[in-house]
């Protein structure tokens, strides 16, 4: 791809790449012109006996994973959810045979995928997030199946939010606005109960490993948990609402004209596809991720250590306590598969003084059962290795073709119990947090990311532009909306969410670096974060100063006059309109003295001041030059401004 800091003519290594990817991509066959990559897949597996099954077993196993009351869920952050749902169109796809063969496999009649859901989860999503500014359309996905009959199977499989309600309702971002916030209130307060209990914790180690504190470490993390899920669906309806503007552009702007010119196709995508209502929908939401964000970063010294000693503590209750009736059953019965479960025990057991007991489950009886391990406590977690063994030995022996939950005759039982089973599912659930939790600051850094909000290549590409304008940047688009709204904003409560939103800029600019390891989108976000900074300045002084000037001629105004003029400007047949100034939400904004924007500290408070006092040293000479200008009888004047001046001075100060 030609890159934007190269210049107008791209650099030698830039076109040789052009070029190859060129070769790559051109192929004689004009069936693949689009979608060169899966049809020759496709194509593949055909020649590959019985490959149907094992494509399938991957669409069962998305699904399975896309389910929450599964034990099998296997997603978390928004892009494993997103990459699940793209597989099963694909899948699908890739599964399907030729439709010029009447004895070659349909998929879309299988009796071995659950039709009726697989068809409702389709319609529900007909549109996905693909890649920063890329979305990608299940209906074209699905038209690359031979068996694929848009006629006929269209109203079955596709949809769109006019025909679906439930498909409307997850790409609108404003449908679960009202439990999205009422989940972000609740989550917070129990956030803040909770780290005031722990603050007041002595924060040793001697004290996290007591005994009493083995039920707070299983609260510190289910509640950890269920702050990434919940950011975790924040922000893929964030992504999912974009992706749903992107496959659908405006066609007109505000004022009814067509949409032309150099990036009218990514202004029609955005800037004029937002209504005012999706705007600050929008950008609380973008808060309410920000903000949960930001609390659980602040509090991962304090959380981490709870986290790791339940790890361990119920890593260690499952191979010292719920393995060891298992084990006694396969001793006694003489299984092969015993040694290999005494191997995965050694691997994730910690013994008491590092002593492994040889015979304990041999000399296990009932009477034992429910009694807790005793083993060393430690505040450490399992290695990724550790962990993915054991939970895929668990998934295997919770599977229903294992063969420990076979009958081996009518008369005997099988090796395992019913209640074992549901000991091991629900373990198999729960680990699957474990490594999530044990990685806290990058799945916080996955399960917020609000990066892609900023990035618009995709569209550099299609049109041609070497770069937009800021005002068709979403994140300018959404400042611009707080600070400039006609209907005085500033008195809104969202005006607090500002920082937020410039939040983005640092998520972009890491992923740049970090991520993408391209230096000019960096220098691209730090362009425009400069200018946004310097409207800012200019829009929120000017915003400041207004107000308080307002509220100084306000007090200073006496109360008959006050009283006349309510008289004179009320409508006719209407109350007096009182003559007060409302009270802004804007003083939260001065008492930001660090605000932490790509990597540099910004005193957002000090600026302010600087801007207002030029204005306010501007207003002193105009009603000096005023007076100058005019007779003696201009003192009054002169007096009445500058003590509405000087009120206003007081006021800031």
């Amino acid at each position: 791809r030609k890159r934007r800091g190269g210049g107008p003519t791209p650099p030698l290594e830039v076109m040789e790449e052009l070029k190859t990817l060129q070769i790559f991509l051109s192929n004689p066959d004009p069936r693949k012109v689009k979608g060169f990559i899966l049809l020759s897949l496709r194509e593949e597996l055909q020649r590959v006996s019985g490959h149907e099954k094992a494509v399938l077993d991957l669409v069962q196993l998305a699904l399975a994973s896309l389910d929450p009351a599964c034990a099998f869920h296997q997603s978390l952050t928004p892009e494993e959810r997103f990459r699940l749902l793209r597989v099963i169109p694909h899948g699908l796809a890739l599964a399907d045979g030729d439709a010029e063969d009447p004895k070659s496999f349909s998929v879309f009649r299988s009796s071995r995928l659950p039709q009726p859901g697989l068809q409702k989860l389709l319609r529900r999503h007909p549109v996905l997030p693909l890649y920063a500014d890329m979305v990608l359309s299940t209906e074209f996905v699905l038209q690359k199946a031979p068996h694929f009959d848009k006629q006929a199977m269209g109203a079955a499989w596709l949809n769109d939010a006019s025909g679906d309600a439930r498909a409307a309702a997850i790409h609108n971002i404003c449908s679960g606005w009202d439990s999205a916030r009422d989940a972000s209130t609740q989550i917070t307060a129990q956030l803040a109960l909770l780290l005031n209990k722990l603050h007041g914790e002595d924060r040793n180690v001697e004290r996290v490993l007591s005994d009493d504190n083995a039920q707070l470490a299983q609260e510190v993390f289910a509640l950890v948990c269920l702050g990434f899920q919940r950011l975790s669906e924040w922000t893929a309806s964030i992504q999912l609402a974009l992706a749903w503007k992107y496959a659908h552009p405006a066609s007109l702007d505000p004022s009814g004209e067509p949409l032309q010119g150099d990036g009218a196709e990514y202004a029609r995508a955005l800037r004029w596809n937002l209504s005012c209502r999706e705007k600050s929908v929008l950008v609380d939401v973008v808060s309410m991720v920000k903000a949960l964000e930001t609390l659980l970063l602040r509090a991962e010294a304090l959380l981490a250590p709870f986290i790791r000693l339940h790890v361990h503590l119920r890593i260690q209750q499952l191979v010292q306590r719920d393995l060891t009736p298992l084990l006694h059953r396969l001793d006694k019965r003489n299984k092969p598969i015993l040694p290999s479960l005494l191997k995965l025990r050694s691997l994730a057991a910690d013994w008491l003084n590092g002593v492994e007991p040889r015979k304990d489950y041999r000399e296990y009886s009932r009477k034992q059962q429910g009694q807790a391990a005793v083993h060393p406590a430690r505040v450490v977690g399992a290695a990724d290795t550790q962990l993915f063994i054991l939970r895929m030995q668990v998934c295997s022996l919770c599977d229903s073709s294992s063969e420990l939950r076979k009958k081996s005759s009518v008369f005997v039982k099988a090796d395992l119990e019913r209640s074992d089973v549901q000991i091991f599912e629900q373990f198999y659930r729960d680990s699957f947090f474990f490594p999530y939790a044990l990685a806290y600051k990058s799945t916080l850094r996955s399960v917020a990311y609000l990066g892609d909000l900023w990035y618009r290549e995709f569209y550099l590409e299609m049109t041609k532009c070497i770069q937009f304008p800021i005002e068709m940047s979403l994140p300018w688009i959404l400042t611009e909306h707080l600070v400039s709204s006609p209907s005085r904003v500033s008195n809104s409560p969202m005006l607090e969410n500002l920082l937020f939103v410039l939040d983005i800029y640092n998520d972009a600019a890491q992923s740049a670096l970090y991520v993408k390891n391209q230096q000019y989108l960096y220098d691209e976000i730090e362009a425009e974060l400069n200018l946004v900074i310097d409207q800012l300045y200019f829009l929120l002084a000017d915003e400041m100063y207004c107000h308080f000037k307002n509220l100084a001629a306000s007090t200073l105004l006496e109360p008959a006059c006050r009283n006349k003029l309510e008289a004179l400007w009320r409508p006719a047949d209407s109350p007096p309109q009182p003559l007060w100034v409302e009270a802004s939400r804007i003083e939260s904004l001065l008492a930001q003295r660090h605000v932490h924007l790509l990597g540099r500290s910004v005193n957002l408070a000090l600026i302010l001041a600087q801007h207002v006092a030029d204005k306010l040293r501007r207003d002193v000479e105009f009603a000096v030059s005023r007076f100058e200008s005019g007779d003696a009888r201009g003192v009054i004047d002169l007096a009445a401004l500058l003590a509405i001046l000087r009120e206003t001075h007081r006021r800031l100060a």
